[in-house]
């Protein structure tokens, strides 16, 4: 079958993984999700849904055996599928390390190319915050960056 012919994500299912499969079943048998601001979505609406992250999924499986010889990121964590940025280039978001502060959580991420290439980030999501926490958070962020200028 190619995806082109496809009818509904069933016609695809082989081509998946047994938990995109699953995940496709499940989502098949709850029709109500995802909710709309008018109510449950109609059946053709549903059924297209489901045959577009079937398709989404094929992309992803071809991008992850294509690029299959892409060494990941060495960090502990998280690593995503490839994606298509939109101007024919591939990458794979990561989420690496995480250091908690309080409730503050400080997480190295980044982006990798086919390439190999790997661009590192680290992010903080908080608000007020009194002195203490601050030199805390300080103290975490500099660990942080620490961590990613040793695996340069």
């Amino acid at each position: 079958m190619n995806d082109d012919n496809a009818q509904t994500w069933r016609d695809l299912a082989d081509a998946l993984t047994a938990e995109q499969a699953a995940y496709l079943a499940n989502w098949e048998s709850h029709p109500e999700i995802p909710p709309t601001l008018d109510g449950p979505p109609s059946p053709d609406d549903h059924a297209r849904a489901l045959l577009f992250a079937a398709r989404a999924y094929l992309t992803q499986n071809a991008a992850a055996a294509l690029y299959a010889d892409v060494v990941p990121p060495p960090e502990d964590g998280h690593h995503y599928p490839w994606e298509h940025d939109g101007d024919g280039r591939w990458f794979r978001y990561f989420a690496g390390t995480t250091r908690k502060v309080g409730d503050i959580e400080v997480i190295i991420s980044g982006l990798q190319g086919t390439d190999g290439m790997i661009t590192r980030t680290i992010t903080a999501d908080f608000e007020d915050i009194d002195a203490v926490t601050a030199r805390q958070l300080a103290a975490a962020l500099i660990e942080a960056a620490d961590e990613i200028e040793a695996l340069r």
